[in-house]
């Protein structure tokens, strides 16, 4: 599978799904650095591609690509701003690319949808406790 989609993109670099698919390949064998590099340097536009921007962020968060992290949760946040694990996702990269205004916003607008977990809600209220102290 994973030959015949890295065929399919050297004949059509541009097509998304192809990346998507063998992104999803490797992140299931546990090879991020492998996703990641699939992912990174191709920018579809956001309608449509969701999940494309949402698994690119979270690769980028977790292997600390900040900068793709930061864009990637920015464009989720002005696409779907109802979604309140984008703005949790934005929150966090913020605050560990030392943003901490930026931060603070992301952590309570997905405070305030309330659509997150238990987990997901003490962790924002401790980092905004954190954050917030003088």
């Amino acid at each position: 599978a994973v030959t015949l989609l890295q065929e399919g993109l050297s004949v059509s670099p541009a097509y998304t799904n192809f990346r998507l698919m063998l992104a999803r390949i490797y992140l299931k064998n546990k090879n991020k650095q492998q996703a990641y590099y699939y992912l990174k340097p191709h920018k579809p536009e956001i309608d449509g591609n969701v999940d494309y921007y949402a698994m690119l962020a979270g690769l980028a968060q977790s292997l600390d690509d900040l900068d793709t992290a930061l864009i990637a949760y920015k464009q989720l946040t002005n696409y779907e701003p109802n979604r309140a694990k984008w703005w949790l996702g934005l929150g966090i990269s913020a605050d560990k690319a030392q943003q901490v205004r930026l931060a603070l916003t992301a952590y309570h607008t997905a405070q305030n949808m309330g659509q997150l977990s238990a987990s997901s809600r003490n962790y924002i209220n401790a980092r905004i406790a954190q954050l917030e102290k003088p």
